[in-house]
């Protein structure tokens, strides 16, 4: 390029890929608005929500969901009660049926009972995975955050000042699952302990660790 291609004070100089490649283009200098992909002015985005494992960081800036195994632990649970339940059913369902005979009396009440139970078991099974995407919580400078629920969304705040102690615990599914429950114990009679589930161990024992430590910049300061 020579010294008279050189743009002006009121050009400017930006990069184009076209093609797969880098091309100068050069024109007048103007104020550029950020736009979104689609071509409307970009805006403020939502909390951005991650899915944490034991091989992710907690990342303050963003909420963050439960881990995906936790659907698994749940559906685990759900059908071990299923089956206590059919059991219990199928004897309630023969008791019934020498008391009054195998009638159609018999016959309606155990209709009934196995439409109840198939549809117990449905809800059981569907429910997990959308109980879980409606979790998520937040570590900040300032606090614990946990927003939950699906028709009726409840938002809980653990600051740092009312933190007391935080205790983690595992059942037999969860750490076949290598799942933990974080319990954070604060001041106060309200929501004096705060419960969240479905945590990946490595996760919840960091979570843990930054919460208390964090407490305690926030005393000595």
């Amino acid at each position: 390029m020579s010294d008279n291609d050189v743009p002006s004070n009121n050009e400017i100089l930006w990069l184009s890929k076209t093609s797969g490649t880098d091309e100068v283009l050069t024109g007048p200098s103007t104020a550029v608005e950020p736009v979104s992909t689609d071509g409307a002015p970009s805006a403020l985005s939502p909390p951005t929500t991650v899915a944490l494992t034991e091989n992710k960081s907690i990342d303050q800036s963003m909420y963050c969901s439960l881990d995906p195994r936790h659907v698994q632990a749940e559906r685990f649970v759900a059908m071990i009660v299923s089956i206590v339940l059919s059991l219990l059913a199928l004897v309630g369902v023969v008791i019934v049926g020498f008391s009054l005979g195998f009638t159609l009396l018999w016959l309606g009440i155990t209709t009934g009972i196995l439409l109840l139970l198939v549809m117990l078991i449905l809800f059981m099974f569907f429910w997990p995975p959308i109980s879980h995407r409606h979790v998520r919580w937040k570590l900040d400078e300032i606090g614990l955050e946990i927003q939950r629920g699906v028709y009726w969304q409840k938002t809980l705040s653990v600051p740092l000042a009312r933190l007391q102690h935080a205790d983690l615990t595992q059942g037999p599914i969860q750490r076949q699952w290598g799942l933990a429950k974080l319990t954070v114990h604060t001041a106060g009679t309200e929501n004096a302990s705060v419960e969240l589930d479905g945590l990946a161990y490595e996760t919840a024992v960091e979570l843990r660790d930054r919460l208390l430590r964090q407490q305690g910049v926030v005393d000595v300061v």
